[in-house]
């Protein structure tokens, strides 16, 4: 369990979304989160307070409990969270469901710069994964609908 969390914290329903955009560096998280912020107002992206390199690169678990703690106290009060972090283990996204088992994750499939050591997310894992050929309006629109449940504005 998180140090940034009460025990029994991770089991209290939380009316907030806690939803973590992952994919390797370079793969477009920001700015598919940026354009989340845009649409929806009220939804804090976790870059605007965070911007601890370690974090981005998922070598530092202390940078990652922080993210944890912050999005799960956000939500917990109603505000709805996008964190933008590579999440490249399973073991680290795995850590994060035990500490937010409601976090949502959306992952950005086959693009950004190659990493040896990013682990793949898997089919049991549940995640919403965007394909590479998606623009990022419609990458934001399959957002908007699964998770947020509104329609797209298409004509």
């Amino acid at each position: 369990m998180s140090k940034w969390l009460r025990e029994g914290d991770s089991e209290i329903r939380i009316p907030g979304e806690v939803v973590w955009v992952i994919g390797r560096r370079n793969s477009g998280k920001t700015t598919l989160v940026t354009a989340i912020q845009k649409r929806l107002n009220g939804v804090i992206a976790m870059d605007d307070f965070l911007r601890c390199r370690t974090a981005i690169k998922g070598k530092d678990l202390h940078a990652y409990n922080q993210m944890i703690g912050l999005s799960w106290s956000l939500a917990y009060q109603g505000f709805d969270c996008l964190v933008p972090a590579g999440a490249r283990t399973r073991a680290l996204r795995d850590h994060i469901r035990e500490n937010i088992p409601s976090a949502i994750f959306v992952y950005l499939s086959g693009r950004g710069r190659p990493c040896a050591d990013y682990e793949e997310p898997q089919a049991d894992e549940g995640i919403l994964t965007l394909a590479a050929e998606l623009s990022v309006k419609q990458e934001l629109e399959i957002v908007l609908e699964k998770i947020w449940k509104i329609e797209s504005t298409k004509n």
